[in-house]
C-alpha cells in the first residue's frame, strides 16, 4: 500500500511554500487574498516548538533562511493545482546574504561540530606496530616510507518507491498520521513536539506503511513531513495530504552527505605501518538530519551518535595502522540539511579507509588480500575476537570464490604491460566492512569498455556472517517481551527458503544502490541549485544492467551483543552493502594504472586521464 492510495472524505491537499534563496534574513512575506477553501499556516501558527527536534531545524523559516527549497509556510486547498497556483502568487522579500557551498575552504562559523580521537582514547593497538611514536608528531623529519592521498565521495538520493510524504486524518479528537517509516517512536515523538502534546498523549496516532528494505535511517526526514501534515490539519481541523513529487523530493530532501578524507601513513623499512592521520570533513549542509530520539523518545542525540564521530571511530577498528591521530569538522553549508542515509557516516569512512589500505599494500607490492589478512587488528577492545574471526573466514571465502589472488595478478600485468590503446582492460578490488552489525566482504570485477571507457560490472560477491541459525534472539523491538535485547529470550530462526530468498533480495538491493553511488548516481548542486530535470537525469543503475550478484552467508560465533538482534532483511544494516563503492573503484584504478580518489566515477573521468596520459608521453 502506497501513500497514494489513502483517501478520507474532505481531505485537502498541501504543499510547502519555499524559499527561492540560499542565504537571507526573511524581511517580508505577501500573502494574495485567500481565496474560499485555501488555508496558509505559518511559522507563528505552531502551538509547539518549531524545530525538528534537536536538530535546531526550523521546520517553517521565520526569520532566516538557509538553503533554496527550505519551508517558509503550508498551503492547503481542495485541489494540488489550487494549492500551488496560490503558492505561485506569494511574493517572498528576503534580504540576501553570501551563501556557503564549499567544504573546501570555510570558515570557523560555518563549523557545526568537531572531533579528534587518537590511541590514548580509543585506537590503542597494545603496542602493535606503533613504535612507540606519539600520535602527535607530524611526519616532517620522519623516516620511512609515506603512503597518502585524499578521498571524496558525492551526495546521493536516497531513491523510494514513492516520494515522501504524510496523510494526517481526524476521527474525532484523536489526529492519525500515516506515513512510511521506519520508527514510529521518533515520528511521535517529533509530531508531538510541534503540536505541544505530552510524548504519548493518546489524541495522536502514528499509523506506518512498510516503508521497504535499507530505509531506517530515512526516518527523520518523513517525521518533517509528517510534522507539516499533523500541524495543518491540527490547526485547519481537516482532513491533510502532502505528498511531494518526484522533482521535489530530489531537490529538497535530506541526502547522504558528501565527505573528504585526507589520509596519509608513515611504513618503516620492515613494512608495519607506524603512524596513520586522518582529516575528515562531512558537509552537513544547512544541518545535521540525524537527530535519534533516545530510549525516552524524548529527542536528545549524544555527539557520539553523529555521522562525524561514527566515521571517525569506524576508521580506527580493523588494521594495525599504527599510531592513529583522526580529526574531523562537519561543516554547514547553504544546501539543503544531509541525511545518515545507508550507514550513518560510516559509509563515506568506510570508502576512504579502504582504498588507503589498498595503496598500502600496493606501496609494498603485496596482494591486497594478503594484507589485509596479516593486519587485522588482534586488539579484542576495539575488534572483537569472533568479529575478527568472522572476517578472516569471510576473506579467505571471497579470496577462493572469485579466484582474487590469481585474476589480482594477471589483471595488474596486463595493466602494467600495455599501452593506452589496449583492447582489453579488467580489474578486481576487494574491500570489508566490521562495522554495525554484520561483517561482511564485498569483491567487485569491472572491464572497462573500449569505446565509451564506461566501467562495465561483470561479477560482484558479497559475503557476509550471520550468527549461528538457532542461537540469535529476538531485538526489544522485535520481540517486545524484555527490557533490554540480552534479555530476551532465545528463539528459533530457521533460515526457510523464504527468508533466504528475502536477505538475497536485500543484498541485491542494497547492492545496486551502493554501486550506483560509485558509478552513475551524480548529484551537483549549482550555486546552491540542482538542475531542475534532475529526476529524468539521475542515473540509477537499472535492475536490467545489475551485474551478476553472488551471494554467500557463513555462520559465525557472535558476542551477547551482537546475537541480540534478530535477522530480518533489514538488520543486515546498512555498512555492509557500502563495501562495494572502494571494491569498484579498486578494480577500476587496476585496470586503468592510476589511483582513483573520487566518486561518483564518470566515463568522462577515465577518458580525460588517459588523454592527459598520452599527452605527457608525447612531450
Amino acid at each position: 500500500m502506497l501513500l497514494d492510495d489513502v483517501h478520507h472524505a474532505g481531505m485537502v491537499y498541501a504543499v510547502l511554500l519555499r524559499s527561492p534563496i540560499s542565504k537571507g534574513k526573511i524581511k517580508e512575506l505577501r500573502l494574495p487574498k485567500t481565496p474560499a477553501g485555501v488555508d496558509v499556516v505559518l511559522p507563528s501558527a505552531i502551538p509547539g516548538a518549531n524545530r525538528l527536534l534537536n536538530t535546531g531545524l526550523p521546520l517553517l523559516a521565520d526569520s532566516v533562511v538557509s538553503y533554496i527549497g527550505e519551508p517558509l509556510a503550508i498551503i492547503l486547498a481542495a485541489g494540488e493545482l489550487e494549492a500551488e497556483s496560490y503558492a505561485a502568487e506569494c511574493q517572498i522579500q528576503i534580504e540576501e546574504e553570501s551563501p556557503a557551498y564549499s567544504i573546501e575552504t570555510f570558515t570557523k562559523d560555518n563549523i557545526i561540530e568537531e572531533y579528534r580521537i587518537d590511541n590514548n582514547t580509543l585506537f590503542s593497538d597494545g603496542g602493535t606496530g606503533g613504535g612507540g611514536a606519539s600520535p602527535n608528531n607530524q611526519f616532517a623529519g620522519e623516516s620511512g616510507m609515506f603512503v597518502g592521498n585524499t578521498y571524496q565521495t558525492g551526495v546521493q538520493y536516497h531513491w523510494s518507491c514513492e516520494p515522501c510524504g504524510a496523510a494526517a486524518v481526524h476521527h474525532g479528537d484523536v489526529i492519525t498520521v500515516t506515513l512510511a517509516a521506519a520508527d514510529s517512536a521518533l515520528v511521535r515523538t517529533a509530531v508531538s513536539q510541534t503540536l505541544g502534546l505530552a510524548d504519548g498523549d493518546g489524541r495522536l496516532k502514528i499509523a506506518l506503511l512498510p516503508p521497504g528494505l535499507h530505509f531506517e535511517l530515512k526516518t527523520l526526514y518523513p517525521a518533517q513531513i509528517a510534522c507539516y501534515a499533523a500541524l495543518a490539519a491540527h490547526i485547519t481541523k481537516k482532513n491533510v495530504r502532502l505528498l511531494l513529487s518526484r522533482d521535489e523530493e530530489m531537490l529538497y530532501s535530506a541526502k547522504r552527505a558528501r565527505a573528504r578524507f585526507c589520509i596519509s601513513s608513515n611504513i618503516d623499512s620492515e613494512g608495519i605501518v607506524q603512524k596513520t592521520l586522518i582529516e575528515a570533513r562531512y558537509d552537513y549542509g544547512a544541518g545535521n538530519l540525524w537527530a535519534m530520539a533516545d530510549g525516552a523518545n524524548n529527542g536528545s542525540m549524544p555527539l557520539r551518535s553523529a555521522p562525524l564521530y561514527s566515521g571517525l571511530s569506524a576508521m580506527g577498528r580493523v588494521y594495525n595502522l599504527g599510531d592513529i591521530e583522526a580529526s574531523g569538522v562537519a561543516v554547514r553549508t547553504n544546501l539543503p540539511p544531509a541525511g545518515p542515509f545507508c550507514g550513518g557516516g560510516i559509509s563515506q569512512a568506510l570508502f576512504a579507509l579502504e582504498n588507503h589500505v589498498n595503496s598500502i599494500a600496493d606501496s609494498l607490492a603485496a596482494n591486497g588480500l594478503d594484507w589485509r589478512l596479516e593486519n587485522l587488528t588482534k586488539n579484542s577492545a576495539i575488534l572483537p575476537a569472533s568479529t575478527r574471526k568472522a572476517l578472516v573466514s569471510l576473506l579467505e571465502k571471497a579470496g577462493e570464490l572469485s579466484d582474487f589472488r590469481r585474476k589480482r595478478a594477471a589483471y595488474k600485468a596486463l595493466a602494467e604491460g600495455a599501452d593506452d590503446k589496449i583492447i582489453l582492460r579488467r580489474g578486481i578490488g576487494l574491500s570489508l566492512s566490521a562495522a554495525g552489525i554484520v561483517p561482511a566482504v564485498s569483491v567487485v570485477e569491472i572491464e572497462i569498455d573500449r569505446v565509451s571507457y564506461t566501467p562495465i560490472l561483470r561479477n560482484v560477491w558479497f559475503l557476509a556472517a550471520l550468527p549461528p541459525k538457532e542461537a540469535a534472539r529476538r531485538s526489544q523491538a522485535a520481540a517486545g517481551l524484555a527490557q533490554s535485547a540480552a534479555d530476551a529470550p532465545p528463539v528459533s530462526i530457521p533460515f526457510t527458503k523464504q527468508r533466504q530468498k528475502a536477505l538475497h533480495n536485500a543484498v541485491k538491493t542494497g547492492l545496486n544502490a551502493a554501486l550506483g553511488w560509485a558509478l552513475s548516481e551524480k548529484i551537483d548542486y549549482v550555486n546552491g541549485k540542482l538542475s531542475p530535470d534532475i529526476s529524468s537525469e539521475y542515473g540509477m543503475i537499472p535492475p536490467s544492467e545489475t551485474p551478476p550478484v553472488h551471494i554467500e552467508f557463513i555462520e559465525a560465533d557472535f558476542d551477547e551483543k551482537q546475537r541480540a538482534f534478530y535477522y530480518e532483511p533489514s538488520h543486515l544494516s546498512e555498512a555492509p552493502f557500502n563495501t562495494a563503492p572502494s571494491a569498484f573503484l579498486q578494480a577500476v584504478s587496476e585496470a586503468i594504472g592510476h589511483e582513483f580518489v573520487k566518486i561518483p566515477l564518470t566515463p568522462a573521468n577515465i577518458w580525460n586521464y588517459l588523454r592527459k596520459r598520452e599527452e605527457g608521453a608525447k612531450l
